[in-house]
């Protein structure tokens, strides 16, 4: 079987493509990008790490086609590619083409008298694309194997667009007859969207059994759903599908998650992690999924989700929902929900990972303990099931409008909303030039892969090197 491929790039660096290669002279332009490869879901994942628009010098008349790439910017940008070890594209416009492109002629005679020395020069599969308005075309040349194509590209902008060469075509009656209802609303299309994706939940207590009920209901393909807790009788009536004799046995969130899922949707692939989201376990599933949630409570959760989200490029929404209280009386009360895309909404970058937390979490139970000197008791946050389902709500209309292609720009900012007045408040969120995650900079583990260092736990005798992930936050 032929290895496949696809493209995933960031709206900054697809918004800046477009622009250059779509101008209003009509002709054709260039631009040379660099990516890191990734193994995701059977395929090569291209996450498009940089992006060079090319001028009209270095784009200039061809001596055996229309255009032709300055062979200096060709040796430039492909040994850029060999000493950082990621892969070199090329990329060039049709600009009458809308909803289908293909490589002409000229285009493959290119490759084929470039294309094997670039190979050989970066020690890397070498890419050639060509984009219309709305469709992208490409093939992949490798050592020894005939050229591959280039499946799709995924754009992660608010509409999570998918550009493939040709216009996608199905048909009404390809969805189920239980979706019916929701196909009215957007398109027999769109449901084929939802049953391809598979989606991540971190947590699967009040507010992730709601998101994996959800999910389930909407028809994805898959959940992966991570959680090492077990249900308690105080969790009864806030997680949906658990039981007293849950609780009784102690019985994993994600075993209570998965048996809901599939009493609703028996088609549905689940994978239930009993695993923290630090461990490696974990880690290595979700870079796997196309979205992620984040329901857990704890800064060290919110600094993986952030970190994945950046390194693999996958969009998300993290939820919260928070009671504060003063000598026994409510004060405040809202819930949130926080999209993280790649270009927008990073948790670092609006300091919602703070690392004196993170510090307190990394210790063992013993070592927490003997840091409390005063004996003070762990404080148990109020928590209700409507707040819960209020963020639920919220950040599951942030994901469907999303995979559907119906959302709005807005729909990225983050938003909190108050139930004792009905208020919403949004937030548009800023980004760091210099942060580790998502700047655009020669540190930035921003569309990185596997070459990034992950916030992951690694467990060794010494407790220097129990916890890893405040180095990870820092650096």
């Amino acid at each position: 079987m032929s290895r496949r491929y696809a493209v995933r790039m960031g709206a900054h660096h697809e918004d800046a493509l477009h622009g250059h290669l779509f101008q209003d002279d009509q002709d054709e332009h260039g631009a040379l990008l660099l990516a890191a490869p990734v193994e995701l879901q059977g395929v090569t994942q291209l996450l498009v790490r940089e992006v060079e628009l090319l001028s009209p010098e270095d784009f200039g008349p061809g001596v055996h086609g229309y255009r032709q790439i300055a062979p200096l910017r060709i040796a430039e940008w492909a040994n850029r590619a060999a000493e950082a070890g990621l892969m070199f594209i090329s990329a060039h416009s049709h600009p009458l083409a809308r909803d289908t492109v293909g490589l002409s002629g000229d285009d493959l005679n290119a490759h084929q008298r470039l294309f094997p020395h670039l190979v050989d020069l970066t020690g890397a599969p070498v890419i050639g694309m060509v984009f219309g308005q709305e469709s992208a075309a490409g093939e992949v040349w490798t050592s020894g194997s005939p050229p591959a194509d280039v499946d799709h590209v995924v754009v992660l902008d608010h509409r999570l667009r998918r550009l493939t060469a040709t216009a996608s075509e199905v048909g009404a009656g390809q969805a189920e007859g239980r979706f019916d209802r929701q196909v009215r609303l957007f398109g027999a299309d769109g449901q084929r969207r939802l049953g391809a994706m598979h989606v991540g939940v971190i947590g699967a207590g009040g507010g992730g059994s709601m998101i994996i009920e959800e999910l389930a209901h909407l028809g994805v393909g898959g959940i992966t759903a991570v959680d090492f807790d077990v249900v308690k009788v105080h969790n009864l009536s806030r997680i949906v599908g658990a039981r007293r004799r849950d609780a009784r046995f102690r019985r994993k969130k994600v075993k209570v998650a998965r048996r809901h899922a599939r009493s609703i949707n028996p088609r549905i692939t689940f994978n239930s992690l009993d695993a923290d989201v630090s461990s490696n376990e974990a880690v290595e599933a979700l870079k796997h999924c196309d979205f992620l949630f984040l329901a857990g409570d704890s800064h060290t959760s919110r600094l993986v989700f952030n970190a994945l989200g950046h390194v693999f490029l996958i969009p998300g929404v993290q939820i919260g929902a928070k009671v504060e209280t003063a000598n026994g009386q409510v004060t405040t009360a809202y819930t949130a929900v926080r999209p993280v895309w790649p270009h927008s909404g990073c948790l670092v970058c609006q300091q919602l990972v703070d690392p004196f937390v993170l510090q307190q979490e990394a210790l063992s139970e013993d070592e927490r303990e003997a840091q409390n000197y005063l004996g003070t008791p762990e404080v148990v946050d109020p928590s209700v099931i409507t707040l819960n389902a209020q963020a639920v709500a919220g950040a599951m209309n942030t994901f469907l409008f999303a995979a559907i292609g119906l959302a709005e720009p807005d729909i990225l900012d983050h938003r909190l909303t108050f139930p004792a007045s009905g208020e919403t408040m949004e937030i548009t969120p800023r980004r760091e030039p210099g942060c580790r995650w998502c700047g655009n900079h020669e540190e930035s583990a921003l569309a990185t892969g596997d070459i990034a260092r992950l916030p992951i736990r690694h467990v060794s005798s010494g407790p220097r090197d129990r916890w890893k992930l405040l180095d990870r936050l820092r650096h």
